[in-house]
């Protein structure tokens, strides 16, 4: 094993994703930087830049399975998605990022489905959104029935996208389906940071999580990683 020790980045690493085959991986940081990273020899192919002013703190980011689209989000509350004919060509005319302003607040996360042909993002400001890849159009917002939602700090969705889930801040974890119906909400506790789908086709019937602990007057709620079936809502580990 030959490891490599990579400076690309002037301020802290936020989320390191390797595309589905494997050749290439993305990094992304509070410099506000996103690179592109070839991954048999470490090669810093190029840099994903918005048009117009450098982007804030880059919290996230996620490719497709074909490598097609790249979506990044930042702290500015800004979304960019970055299309080409072939993605790994950065820095030509192919490229043509597309700049949205969709959250109020930081952007904590950006999912794409399995098809690639939609992606989901989550921020601070309580909401989640569905986009449409190839234009960037935004579908709708997820609402949880009642209050609006604390900070939504994580997003899934099942490969089938038939239904997505969201882990808040208020420790809430919500189930909707994929156009936007509530199907159950968990009262999960403590100030949910994660949230993932289990990678079973097809039976996608569960859900890790993980949140910080958190202290009020009635209790105090450690961290944790717990493991919740998702129909009917029950929890099966902790």
């Amino acid at each position: 094993m030959k490891p490599y020790l990579l400076h690309i980045h002037d301020r802290p690493l936020t989320m390191v994703k390797f595309n589905y085959d494997g050749d290439f991986f993305l990094t992304c940081g509070k410099d506000g930087d996103c690179c592109l990273i070839r991954a048999d020899d470490c090669t810093r192919i190029g840099t994903y830049h918005p048009v117009g002013d450098k982007a804030g703190a880059v919290f996230a980011i996620d490719v497709t399975m074909d490598s097609k689209y790249v979506v990044t989000a930042t702290a500015d509350g800004f979304g960019s998605s970055f299309i080409s004919k072939g993605l790994f060509k950065l820095l030509d005319a192919t490229m043509r990022p597309i700049l949205l302003h969709i959250h109020e607040r930081p952007l904590t996360l950006v999912k794409f489905n399995y098809d690639g042909d939609f992606f989901l993002t989550c921020g601070k400001d309580g909401e989640c959104c569905l986009i449409r890849s190839d234009d960037c159009t935004r579908i709708g917002t997820y609402q949880p029935v009642g209050d609006r939602a604390g900070a939504v700090f994580a997003v899934d969705i099942t490969m089938d996208s038939r239904y997505v889930v969201t882990a808040s801040a208020d420790g809430k974890l919500i189930f909707y389906t994929f156009e936007g119906e509530q199907v159950h909400s968990v009262n999960h506790g403590g100030i949910l940071k994660y949230v993932e789908f289990n990678q079973r086709p097809g039976e996608q019937n569960m859900v890790v999580t993980c949140n910080d602990k958190f202290k009020s007057s009635a209790e105090l709620v450690p961290n944790r990683i717990m493991v919740w079936q998702f129909q009917p809502p029950k929890k099966l580990l902790s």
